[in-house]
């Protein structure tokens, strides 16, 4: 034992520190989604991890037959790419495309399709963390496509749950 009262001193200022509850730290997991447009002011995201790439709205062909969600297709490097109207596909009105519409292409699912966009804000980081919980709305009324609502004005997209959906398999069973 120290017998000095400025050793006791010391060890004592010790002891309170080592005694002190530790503070563990929760580090936020940030992660970014690209954000666009659906009609006149519908805003919406897509985290990167499901964006390949991002493609002028050119060339689009409509197919005979499909469903009215099913905008076309385009030729995306010598192979055909399915395009969604999300519009359509939520069952939404808006404005037809214009010159600032893009084609987002996505993979999830299982499956690589191309999303409509009537125009691109770029990107933002988020906190999956401290979404808002999903409400109905004009937009998206089942639930299940949306990941949360970021800063309550962005809608982030479930793309797992939209590619996943049984209305967009293929039934190749002939009659």
């Amino acid at each position: 034992m120290p017998s000095s009262e400025k050793d006791r001193k010391v060890l004592k200022e010790r002891a309170v520190l080592f005694a002190k509850k530790e503070v563990k730290r929760v580090e936020a997991v940030v992660d970014t989604y690209i954000h666009f447009r659906l009609g006149t002011s519908e805003n919406y995201g897509i985290s990167y991890k499901y964006v390949d790439e991002i493609l002028y709205a050119v060339g689009l062909t409509r197919v005979p037959c499909t469903p009215p969600f099913i905008a076309g297709i385009v030729n995306r490097r010598g192979k055909m790419l399915t395009v969604i109207d999300l519009k359509r596909f939520f069952q939404t009105t808006g404005k037809e495309y214009g010159n600032d519409s893009r084609v987002i292409v996505i993979t999830g699912a299982g499956i690589t399709v191309g999303v409509l966009a009537d125009e691109m804000f770029g990107n933002k980081d988020y906190y999956p963390s401290q979404l808002t919980a999903p409400l109905p709305s004009d937009g998206v009324s089942n639930l299940k496509y949306v990941t949360g609502i970021d800063r309550g004005t962005v809608t982030i997209l479930n793309i797992d749950e939209i590619l996943g959906d049984p209305i967009l398999k293929v039934n190749e069973t002939a009659g």
